[in-house]
């Protein structure tokens, strides 16, 4: 039995208990709608190749749709207590994400990508695992569709956008490759320069642990003077 029926039946079974009655869209059309989206996504992977241009497609719009369906289920994950499933989940996502990248789309929404990435930044603990992940949010951070990045509606805290550069520099952090940590650092100067001092402030008091060796420290203060002389 594949990963996504395991963890749809687990899903299924933790509605049923829960007496199966909600004015939300039920996880099993969510489920359905999502393997039928996925299946469609191979079908335009054969047809058109892996990185294909897609003439009578738009994989933003495609990709929407699929990435809606996921945020959807990553609400009934946590709602039904079916932390189990999450890395599935993760792994759904972090795939269609991947799909839309490759087709030359742009990513919206961006919740559960953000969700996505940080529930597996939190598992991980192997700097070459770690740094991966760091590549592989870069190149998300790059297909970032502009709306997200400019939607002002949501407060600060819960803007997707500002979450996940602050993730990025985190991870980026936890690499130790300075040139990494610079690439993150220099993103969240860019965008959130705002909030700065707060972060590097935290950075320095993390680079204190024994698990980071003195070229991180280092380059943490120099980021966090920067700021401490700019406020």
């Amino acid at each position: 039995m594949s990963v996504l029926k395991q963890a749809a039946r687990a899903l299924l079974a933790a509605y049923a208990a829960r007496g199966g009655e909600t004015e939300a869209v039920p996880p099993a059309l969510l489920i359905e709608a999502l393997e039928e989206m996925m299946a469609a996504f191979t079908e335009l992977d054969r047809l058109h190749g892996p990185n294909g241009s897609l003439p009578d497609e738009d994989p933003t719009v495609l990709g929407e749709h699929a990435l809606a369906c996921l945020s959807d289920l990553n609400v009934w994950v946590d709602q039904l207590g079916c932390s189990a499933e999450r890395q599935w989940l993760d792994d759904a996502t972090l795939a269609i994400a991947d799909w839309i990248i490759r087709h030359g789309g742009m990513l919206r929404p961006a919740e559960p990508l953000v969700n996505a990435l940080a529930s597996r930044a939190n598992r991980l603990s192997e700097r070459p695992a770690i740094s991966q992940l760091f590549d592989g949010m870069g190149r998300i951070i790059d297909h970032v569709h502009p709306a997200v990045r400019a939607d002002a509606d949501l407060p600060a805290p819960e803007r997707p956008w500002r979450i996940l550069l602050f993730n990025y520099a985190i991870v980026a952090t936890r690499t130790q490759d300075p040139d990494r940590m610079a690439r993150a650092y220099h993103l969240l100067e860019a965008w959130l320069p705002e909030e700065c001092p707060v972060f590097f402030e935290e950075a320095l008091r993390q680079s204190q642990k024994p698990v980071y060796g003195e070229e991180v420290r280092a380059l943490v203060r120099e980021y966090h003077q920067r700021w401490t002389m700019r406020h």
